[in-house]
């Protein structure tokens, strides 16, 4: 599968589950320590390596922090990494898909400005 059909397949799967993992986010709330740990530790063994290198990514606050750690990262990851994080993913999506990111993007985020031009990929995002 290249990039451009993971980058679909996980915006397709994004908007059917996001309301899923909104909730396992709030059942977490609600566990245990025991139960948040295992929650962790299942959520670490079932998201995508490039999802995780994409959520690093996101993590780093700096632009020159984020260029330096891309210099260190393989081609693929720079790859994924630079297809998700432009909107050239939004021209290959069907019609309808088209109109709900539109209507996501329209949307105020938490963090401010537009309301979601990265696909939701991995729990907790």
């Amino acid at each position: 599968m290249d990039l451009g059909e993971y980058g679909q397949l996980t915006y397709k799967l994004g908007l059917e589950t996001s309301g899923a993992y909104n909730l396992l986010e709030l059942i977490q709330s609600y566990l245990d320590p025991s139960g948040q740990k295992d929650y962790e530790k299942w959520k670490e063994d079932h998201t995508h390596p490039l999802d995780k290198a994409l959520d690093e990514y996101y993590d780093i606050e700096r632009d020159e922090d984020k260029e330096k750690w891309l210099a260190k990262q393989s081609p693929d990851v720079k790859q994924y990494i630079d297809y998700m994080t432009n909107d050239d993913w939004k021209k290959n999506l069907g019609p309808n898909a088209q109109k709900v990111q539109a209507m996501k993007d329209a949307q105020p985020s938490r963090l401010g400005g537009g309301g979601g031009g990265i696909p939701v990929g991995t729990i907790g995002r």
